[in-house]
């Protein structure tokens, strides 16, 4: 979100503006928390049982989240193969199990070890804070790993959660019953703050209808911490970066960030490309994937010395709700994880239009929202596709998830009812049928919400003609389809079928992925 006109930029020698309000002085490192992940998950191949158990030993184990959720207001936990049963081609594979979705947090504690990062003007920080969240969503083949960050500024509704001890355990009121947060609708962030991490799992799970398995947080100093253990991250700018805010200073070409250096590039924002945090998460997400390559190449991994170090990093930062021994069998399970196969995603959002309270924030785009949530829960590998250079989610919306009114805009009798069967025939949901308001049309048009532009792009394939498209914000979930006079009829079945008809369109619609071997240089 864009600064206030006036804000003060007087910056302390740690790069953190004093005078930050509490909602800007949060961490957004993205990139220390991933990879946190992968590396438990492979760690098993390259090291000794009682080196294991010693980094193992250095997490810090809360409550379960079964234990602290109920399970009767949560989303039902997926069968076994429901990919296999379904007949896609996911990740299940045939493999009798079933994935892992583990929310990843980043947290900004400013006590302790994470003191150095206190600012040096104005009130110490004392909470702990977090801007970081990833699902990551390990598929039950153990091979493929989708991680689906969640910009911080997504207006979301926060449900009431069960407030809890920093073990998971529940706070009481004097009654001896549990205390509860009031729910609020509020940018996904402040879950964490409200309820802990069990809260932001209640909000995701509500929101996505996803089961959560289990949480993970890490600290304030694990990038800096495991970028020194892999002898630095290595990226290519392509342009020289410099940022007043956190004092970053690269030149174009290839070059290597170190601790500082590293935490000050996952945390740039103001003074780079766009200055918001949808391009700082695409930023992120590049420093990821080239961590990750690093980490999980094998002249890396197996030199035990180093790594050891790397890993007990990690394993010191972090804070889960997975005991050691599932730590063990999750690293087992996943160890033979390879690039290609780590893709990374953002929650497609669209900006909050001006005159709404949350402008300058961003709601999430239902249609590609809800499908992408639809690949995780069912298990199946998010497809991805390149197209004019850009890998994108390659994710449509069937014609069974569309519902549509439609209305007769012309002198023909009947034409609504007519267009309404034929609409129902292939597939989509007719909700009602009329006239419009004014008699003739003379274009077909359908009026739609802004965050449901795939589900208008299977529509509008669905007509023979190109119909004009007009969005509407008090449109809600239901589209209208306004039959005008230079109407000819539906699209073919198999236009309607493979709606939207090329990758280009899924492209508009703003699901970008890419896996971890990809290494395009990063725009500053």
């Amino acid at each position: 979100m864009p600064f206030p006109t006036g804000r003060r930029k007087l910056l302390d020698p740690a790069g953190e503006q004093a005078s930050y309000e509490r909602s800007q002085r949060r961490t957004r490192v993205i990139g220390r928390i991933v990879v946190s992940l992968l590396a438990l998950v492979v760690m098993a191949a390259g090291t000794g049982g009682i080196v294991y158990k010693n980094i193992i030993d250095k997490v810090k184990v809360t409550a379960p989240i079964d234990k602290v959720l109920a399970d009767n207001t949560r989303p039902t936990k997926p069968a076994a193969n429901a990919t296999a049963a379904a007949g896609g081609g996911g990740g299940a594979g045939g493999s009798g199990g079933t994935g892992e979705n583990i929310l990843i947090l980043g947290v900004d504690d400013r006590l302790g070890e994470n003191s150095n990062y206190q600012v040096t003007s104005g009130p110490k920080q004392t909470e702990t804070l977090s801007d970081t969240s990833i699902l990551a969503h390990l598929s039950s083949d153990g091979k493929h790993v989708t991680l689906v960050s969640i910009p911080r500024d997504s207006v979301v509704a926060i449900p009431a959660c069960k407030k809890v001890d920093e073990s998971g355990n529940p706070i009481l009121d004097s009654a001896g019953q549990p205390e509860y947060t009031k729910p609020v609708t509020a940018l996904f962030n402040e879950a964490v703050q409200l309820g802990g991490a069990y809260c932001s799992v209640q909000t995701l799970e509500d929101l996505t209808q996803v089961r959560i398995d289990h949480y993970l947080e890490i600290d304030f100093t694990g990038v800096v911490k495991m970028s020194n253990a892999l002898g630095g991250v290595p990226l290519t700018m392509c342009e020289p970066i410099h940022d007043v805010a956190t004092g970053l200073n690269l030149p174009a070409g290839p070059v290597v960030l170190k601790g500082q250096t590293a935490l000050a590039f996952v945390r740039a924002r103001k003074g780079l490309t766009g200055g918001d945090d949808l391009h700082r998460i695409q930023r992120q997400q590049q420093f990821m994937a080239s961590m990750a390559r690093k980490a999980l190449a094998s002249s890396s991994l197996f030199n035990l010395p180093s790594m050891t170090t790397f890993y007990g990093d990690v394993a010191s930062s972090l804070t889960t709700d997975i005991g050691h021994s599932d730590l063990i069998s999750l690293a087992l399970r996943y160890r033979h994880l390879d690039t290609s196969n780590i893709v990374f995603v953002t929650v497609p959002t669209y900006p909050v239009p001006k005159g709404d309270t949350w402008y300058e924030h961003l709601y999430w785009s239902s249609d590609e929202a809800n499908a992408l949530f639809t690949y995780i829960a069912d298990d199946r590998d998010l497809p991805v596709v390149t197209t004019s250079g850009t890998s994108v989610g390659n994710i449509t919306v069937p014609p069974s998830q569309v519902s549509v009114r439609v209305l007769n805009g012309t002198s023909t009798d009947n034409l609504a009812h007519q267009v309404g069967d034929e609409l129902i025939a292939a597939g989509f949901k007719v909700v009602s049928v009329g006239s419009a308001a004014i008699v003739p049309v003379a274009k077909t048009s359908i009026i739609y919400r802004a965050d449901h532009t795939s589900s208008e792009q299977t529509l509008a394939a669905a007509v023979a003609i190109a119909p004009e498209t007009v969005t509407d914000a008090s449109a809600g979930s239901t589209l209208t389809l306004t039959i005008g006079q230079d109407w000819s009829g539906l699209a073919t079945p198999s236009a309607v079928a493979s709606a939207p008809a090329s990758p280009e369109a899924s492209a508009v619609a703003g699901l970008k992925a890419n896996n971890a071997t990809v290494a395009t240089c990063v725009q500053g």
